[in-house]
């Protein structure tokens, strides 16, 4: 009888574990998405201000750290250079099922060494799954601000939009 309830208690357990969906670690770790970054703000320019807006498409790579359960991500340019994000770029995620957030982010995004913006944000990232496997995500800005930046040489601040989703891999590589 006690060999029976073992049996019993380690197919539970298995059948759990096997049917369980992926922690957002195991499903984002490695991911790419290309992110869609567009900008309304302010410069300041020897008259005062002056409207400016525009957009870029940078790439971010989401690496998962089970240490700290923290997602370390590197941001790039179109082109493939490493965009510096700072000391240590991380963000911890609200972790459910298919929906996560990345609360208070301080990323850099930027088209080259002229046009850039300092972005804080906080964003959804809905992930799609197919029969319990990962399939895509999406990642939209849920709030966006602009506190620092340059624009054709002159500091800029403002708003700012993020949209994106997962990639095989940038054009770059």
């Amino acid at each position: 009888m006690k060999r029976k309830t073992a049996c019993m208690t380690v197919c539970i357990a298995l059948i759990a574990l096997l049917t369980a969906p992926a922690a957002f670690g195991q499903a984002l770790d490695g991911k790419w998405f290309e992110l869609k970054v567009t900008f309304k703000g302010y410069t300041f320019v020897p008259e005062g201000l002056d409207k400016v807006s525009g957009s870029v498409t940078n790439y971010m790579r989401l690496a998962w750290d089970p240490n700290t359960s923290t997602y370390g991500f590197s941001i790039y340019a179109s082109d493939g250079t490493l965009i510096p994000q700072g000391d240590t770029p991380t963000f911890s995620p609200d972790i459910l099922e298919d929906y996560e957030t990345a609360i208070d982010v301080n990323m850099l995004f930027a088209q080259d060494d002229t046009n850039y913006i300092w972005t804080w944000h906080t964003s959804l990232i809905a992930i799609k799954r197919s029969k319990g496997a990962f399939k895509s995500a999406t990642f939209t800005s849920l709030g966006c601000e602009v506190d620092d930046g340059e624009i054709g040489g002159e500091t800029a601040f403002g708003g700012c939009t993020i949209k994106g989703k997962t990639i095989e891999s940038p054009p770059f590589i």
